[in-house]
């Protein structure tokens, strides 16, 4: 559903704080030379392997540094601006680490790990200013 036609006033402040975290973020994560594209999803994504709810997804083409964020603002309903500010992190390092993970796109557990562990330690470092 096109974004001009879905009022909905929580998933427009949704979209302006995830914009926001990409707006700040890119830049801190060295991110800048990278043309980011940020697609807003109306359903849910649910990753059928492990059954967890996906907020975000990530596909990169590294080296023509491009990159598209996928967000579902279903999932991302649930979350405070703390936790939505971790899930662009997340996304965030996926486009970071993409040139290092060359497989078929889908990310192993062991690569959700340390993009996760990543994500976090940015925050932690953020957070301790």
């Amino acid at each position: 559903m096109p974004d001009q036609i879905r009022p909905d006033k929580h998933y427009n402040n949704i979209k302006r704080v995830m914009e926001k975290h990409v707006k700040r973020w890119g830049p801190m994560l060295g991110l800048d030379k990278w043309t980011i594209h940020v697609n807003w999803n109306w359903s849910n994504k649910k990753d059928i392997g492990s059954g967890h709810i996906v907020g975000g997804e990530t596909y990169t083409s590294w080296p023509y540094l491009h990159a598209h964020l996928d967000f579902y603002l279903p999932d991302l309903a649930a979350y405070d601006t703390m936790d939505l500010e971790e899930i662009v992190v997340h996304e965030l390092v996926h486009v970071i680490t993409a040139e290092g993970f060359q497989n078929d796109g889908a990310c192993t557990p062991n690569q959700e790990r340390v993009v996760t562990e990543l994500a976090r330690s940015f925050l932690r470092v953020d957070r301790s200013k």
